[in-house]
């Protein structure tokens, strides 16, 4: 979950500036673990700022970028085309 705050927060950041980050420092969320990240003595603190200077660079998220071009397939797909594998090798 931490990960996927900070994603997100560093996404927004990356578009929307320092200031954004400085509001939540300064609010009574940016108080609580879930934002603990911000913090420079936090150990998520570096990837977080990875995340910034990846997503300022025009950079994305490569797994979630791959889900989107990769479609899953169903369970039902996935078992009719094992089924026709067995079968084709049977047969032959």
């Amino acid at each position: 979950e931490i990960r996927a705050v900070a994603d997100r927060t560093a996404l927004y950041v990356a578009k929307n500036g320092r200031a954004f980050e400085v509001r939540i420092v300064n609010s009574a969320k940016g108080k609580t673990p879930k934002f603990a990240f911000l913090q420079p003595n936090s150990p998520f603190h570096a990837y977080y700022e990875d995340r910034i200077s990846l997503y300022e660079g025009g950079g994305t998220d490569d797994k979630k970028e791959a889900d989107k071009e990769t479609p899953k397939a169903d369970a039902k797909s996935t078992k009719d085309a094992s089924e026709a594998a067995e079968k084709k090798e049977y047969e032959t």
